[in-house]
């Protein structure tokens, strides 16, 4: 099987989308705009394309060659968004294409639409390549020679760049350019329209990209030498630019080949970052698996937790971060039976029973052909599960969150665009790769853009302001006390960051006064917030840089293209501009599901598609959301979700805690911290400095509560509830 050839088309319509997508929709397998060229026979109705696949033979009149080919054909998925247009993918194989893939994207754009087609089509045989290229290239753009005399054409503005038009791409560097610089619009958070806004050169991240293994060789054939990922934790620098970046991930991905990891198995890190972590989660998606990351502050239960419930088939892992020996603890608390193997990231002179080396993994895969590992990255489908990150909730359980490749690169190229990202940026990543941030909005933003990474596995401040001197680091993304903590050390001093240029930030309020001087002081041109959550992909809503200061320290923005957001109350009756309610949240980013857990699922999200986030807020009449309180009294410690659920269930472990209820209060530094009441068990002697030292043996410290209360009974209603309200007065009140 040959390589695939990619072509790409865009055209901007006069009409508005909802002719254009009725039109468009009824093309699904069809192709009736490729007359007189190519005749098929089918079935007349679309809705018999749905099934499991139809077959229909076609003729195609080219260059005095008439071939037949009978094809097998399935329409993947349709969305209908009626008069704002609508997307299909279908998929098919025939005796001369070994496979044929087309998804096709109709979009609202200012007072017009926007059609984009983009066709994968492998030719069974490597003669026949030349031909088909050619054909294919002449045929899709006749398709839009078609829909621009059918519906009118609209002119770019005289502001907007022209890109030439699309070429056949058949190399394997990626696909063609679309035929313009295009916009994408989406549903927004309120009723109002909005105007298209650009991203990019138009073209969706999921329909640019087949999978996040995709994404990374077009990242080395685009970028090439320039320098990839910079890592200053050793005693020396490792420095690796986008084709070294790629060999050393196509190593990987054999090694775990040769290690048995198949298609859809699920792999492991429990590491800081590093640039072994960018290696191993982009090896480890190149060979087919699903990453599941696991928090450096876990203890051994947590993480034994995890690795047992997603049935982990190998962990990637290092020795000594912050004093921790992670194999130690984990076969203390019990090495799950599933777990078949631990590979060392970091060879650090020791070795646990029944773990390997990097180097003994990487050696194995030697033997693996290059050709296997090609045919496991043509193999994926932007509906594979490329995560499942594990999130807590108010029932004390983490849950994990099953996220597709097409979902993630759609909007971390959207949001890498809204914010500004560029190929010359040197990103400081300081939100751990374990997190849905430092991952999607760190590593695979910077993929996209040609970025640098540069991973700091802590926050020193003393570190990121030599890293920010040494590598002129101009993107630094975090909570807000990450850059208030930069402002007031001692050593602060304002020619040694005259390099920063970008900062996204949020997970917290924003003071205006912050973002003024993160202007003034830090010397920021760019500073956004925004919202997201990990049911959700990690990025729901974003400030637009046009924003002024009081938007962007008030709001978290508005909804990022292709995703609706609106307020509801109890009942799931929408309200209006500033009235408070739950924020729900629907459209692509919206996680497949809770692994496993199908009553979880139901609970977040309902029959019609709205992810109940539990978040409390109020979108103005521009759109743009402001978080109020948090339903499910989660409380953020310096950017970490901490949820009471959870911190009240470690904490009933211990022998002599009774009974404990956990609440937020604010904290200057932190943003928040835990409070927690505790009664005793009966003849027991609590003392809470000694429950805070057991529970930084037992939890992650961002977990860990600041002050311990020891009462005799919880607080509670008619119906046995704690009350929780009393418990935050009295916490605030003595805090």
């Amino acid at each position: 099987m040959t390589a695939p050839i990619v072509v790409e088309r865009t055209s901007r319509l006069a009409a508005p989308p909802g002719p254009v997508w009725a039109h468009a929709s009824s093309m699904a397998g069809v192709n009736l705009e490729l007359a007189p060229f190519v005749r098929m026979t089918h079935p007349a109705d679309r809705d018999r394309l749905t099934g499991p696949e139809v077959s229909f033979t076609s003729w195609l009149l080219a260059f005095g060659l008439v071939p037949f080919d009978r094809h097998s054909f399935r329409l993947v998925e349709a969305a209908d968004s009626g008069r704002e247009g609508g997307s299909f993918r279908e998929d098919s194989r025939s005796w001369m294409q070994a496979r044929w893939r087309h998804d096709r994207d109709v979009v609202a754009e200012g007072s017009g639409s926007r059609v984009t087609d983009r066709l994968e089509v492998t030719p069974r045989l490597a003669v026949a390549r030349p031909l088909v290229a050619a054909l294919v290239g002449f045929l899709f753009t006749h398709r839009h020679r078609r829909l621009r005399d059918r519906f009118g054409e609209e002119r770019p503005r005289p502001d907007r760049a022209v890109r030439a038009p699309g070429t056949v791409a058949g190399d394997g560097r990626g696909p063609a350019q679309p035929d313009d610089v295009v916009t994408e619009d989406g549903p927004m958070s309120t009723d109002a329209t909005t105007p298209g806004e650009a991203t990019g050169d138009g073209t969706r991240g999921d329909l640019r990209w087949a999978s996040v293994p995709a994404l990374v060789r077009d990242a080395a054939d685009r970028f090439g030498t320039a320098e990839a990922v910079v890592d200053l934790a050793g005693d020396e620098p490792v420095r690796l630019d986008w084709a070294e970046l790629r060999r050393r991930v196509d190593n990987m991905a054999k090694g775990l080949i040769a290690a048995g990891v198949e298609p859809g198995d699920r792999v492991a890190i429990w590491a800081p970052n590093c640039w072994e972590w960018v290696v191993a989660v982009l090896g480890l998606q190149s060979a087919g698996a699903a990453l599941v990351p696991l928090n450096t502050r876990y203890k051994g239960l947590e993480a034994a937790d995890i690795l047992a419930r997603s049935r982990a088939r190998l962990l990637l892992t290092v020795e000594g971060f912050l004093g921790n020996d992670y194999v130690s603890m984990l076969d203390a608390a019990g090495r799950p039976d599933t777990l078949e193997g631990i590979v060392l990231l970091r060879d650090t002179g020791t070795r646990p029973a029944g773990a390997i080396t990097l180097d003994e993994l990487l050696a194995g895969g030697d033997a693996v052909p290059d050709a296997e590992l090609d045919a496991r990255v043509a193999a994926l489908d932007g509906n594979d599960v490329s995560d499942v990150l594990f999130t807590s909730g108010t029932t004390g359980a983490p849950k994990g969150v099953v996220q597709t490749h097409a979902a993630t690169l759609r909007a971390f190229l959207d949001w890498a665009t809204l914010v500004g990202l560029r190929a010359e940026d040197r990103y400081l990543i300081i939100n751990p790769f374990f997190h849905t941030f430092g991952y999607k909005a760190g590593i695979l933003a910077c993929l996209m853009t040609g970025a640098t990474m540069v991973p700091l596995p802590v926050f020193d401040v003393e570190a990121a302001i030599d890293a920010i001197e040494a590598e002129r680091i101009s993107m630094i993304p975090g909570p807000p006390t990450l850059y208030q903590t930069l402002l007031n050390h001692p050593r602060f001093d304002r020619s040694r960051v005259d390099t920063l240029r970008l900062a996204v930030t949020g997970a917290a309020v924003v003071p205006v006064e912050l973002v003024v001087a993160m202007e003034e002081q830090l010397g920021f041109e760019t500073v956004l917030t925004a919202y997201g959550l990990t049911e959700a992909c990690g990025v729901v809503t974003v400030c637009r840089r046009e924003d002024g200061a009081e938007t962007i320290a008030t709001t978290s923005g508005r909804a990022i293209p292709g995703v609706e957001v609106v307020i509801a109350d109890p009942d799931g009756n929408r309200l209006g501009p500033e009235e408070p309610g739950e924020v729900l949240v629907r459209g692509y980013n919206v996680m497949r599901e809770y692994f496993e857990d199908p009553e979880q699922t139901a609970e977040a999200v309902d029959p019609d598609g709205w992810l109940h986030t539990g978040d409390v807020g109020t979108l103005d009449a521009r759109g743009y959301l402001r978080i109020t309180d948090r339903t499910k009294d989660m409380f953020i410690v310096g950017g970490f979700n901490a949820y009471p659920a959870e911190i009240e269930q470690l904490l009933g472990a211990h022998p002599d805690i009774a009974q404990v209820a956990v609440v937020g209060v604010p904290d200057e530094r932190m943003g928040e911290v835990g409070v927690a009441f505790v009664v005793p068990t009966v003849g027991a002697e609590l003392d809470g400095d000694a429950v805070i030292s057991w529970a930084r043996e037992h939890m992650a410290n961002y977990k860990v509560p600041r002050r311990v209360e020891i009462i005799d009974a919880l607080p509670l209603n008619a119906s046995g509830k704690v009350l929780k309200f009393e418990l935050r007065d009295r916490a605030t009140s003595g805090s």
